[in-house]
Formats: structure tokens, sequence, C-alpha cells
């Protein structure tokens, strides 16, 4: 099924939830996209191919990461860019694959990621349709 960018963007902010966000603490109706990035990068990889890229900046006194897509055209689509405010800056940074092929692969290894993103996927398919 072929979805445009604007179709997936809609069906991932009406999936997200305090389940699939990595910060459930920090996670609300009206900042829904908190905490949503790497299941949210993986299911718009599903739909739309292109890379993840991760960037990192520094949060509410903290660093962490982000995580986005970037597409075969080179475009840039990043569904949970708005958990941070516009104006913050957020720098490209490296992934150690550490003997994995890919990003998706990396993160896809880790067992509270796959969760977050299978249950993501199955709300976005839902969703979609």
């Amino acid at each position: 099924m072929e979805v445009t960018k604007a179709q997936l963007q809609t069906a991932l902010e009406h999936s997200w939830t305090q389940e699939t966000s990595s910060t459930p603490s920090e996670w609300s109706e009206t900042k829904a996209s908190r905490g949503q990035c790497v299941p949210t990068a993986l299911v718009a990889q599903d739909y739309l191919g292109g890379d993840l890229q991760k960037l990192t900046t520094i949060f509410n006194g903290h660093e962490e990461s982000h995580y986005r897509n970037v597409l075969d055209d080179g475009t840039v689509f990043d569904a949970s860019r708005s958990q941070y405010p516009d104006d913050q800056e957020l720098q490209v940074a490296s992934v150690a694959l550490s003997g994995f092929s890919s990003v998706r692969e990396k993160r896809l290894s880790e067992p509270e990621t796959r969760r977050r993103y299978e249950l993501l996927k199955s709300k976005v398919q839902q969703n979609i349709t």
C-alpha cells in the first residue's frame, strides 16, 4: 500500500501512546511525540524507505539522541521532531554499528525498542487504512 508522507504523519500522530514512548513519564496527549523517534523512524522506513539518521541534542539539561529518516531522494522526514522546540539544535551523529549491518538492525536488536516498534507499527496499520 502506497501512502503519502502526510497520510503517514497523521497515522503516526494518532498511533503514539505512552506505551510506544521511550520516556513514558514525560509523555502526554499534548506532547504525544515525546520519546517516539526510534519506533517512528522505523515505521516510516517501512513505508517510505530510505535510511535512519541519528542526531544528538541537549534537552532539559540532558544529552539525548533523536532519529529521523533520510529518504532516497535526500529529503528528510522527521515525524517526531515536534517533541522539541522549533529552535532546538540537533547535530548529526554517527552510530557505531558494532557488527550490525544497519542502524535499523541494531535498533531492532534491542528488545524494548522492538516491542515499541511492533506496537506502533500495528497501530499505524490500523490508522492508515
